[in-house]
């Protein structure tokens, strides 16, 4: 029946038409009670320690299929909104420039590469007045 599930559910759209057309004076007024009954129905809504907390258990879970690395991604960006600039940025004199004028021969694109940046700030003259990224 699962192999052929969609061919099925396909087919069965008359019969169960049929059925909502013949139940519905019967089901709309028992779903108006409850509704009025039991009242609306509450949303769960997590923050973002939570939300944490449920990866970290998604991870120890030995059916689940989240691995470390993306719960590990996922907490990242979770953090990422309280984080400053500051706390995440490559102070200019710890990074690797390369100047408007300068060719990019082989020995500098080596340089650029050996110095594990994977952006590096172009500066006209002073190496404060940065133009673009390489």
């Amino acid at each position: 029946c699962s192999r052929y599930a969609l061919y099925i559910g396909a087919r069965a759209i008359p019969i169960v038409r049929v059925f909502m057309l013949l139940f519905y004076p019967l089901s709309f007024p028992i779903s108006k009670l409850l509704d009025y009954a039991l009242g609306r129905e509450l949303r769960t809504v997590y923050n973002r320690k939570e939300l944490d907390k449920l990866l970290s258990i998604a991870v120890e879970d030995p059916q689940g299929d989240l691995r470390p690395e993306e719960a590990h991604l996922m907490s990242s960006a979770l953090a990422f909104s309280e984080k400053r600039a500051s706390m995440i940025m490559t102070r200019l004199d710890h990074t690797f420039c390369i100047e408007v004028g300068s060719k990019l021969s082989f020995e500098a694109l080596l340089r650029c590469y050996k110095s594990g940046f994977t952006r590096i700030p172009v500066y006209r003259k002073d190496p404060s007045c940065v133009v673009g990224l390489l």
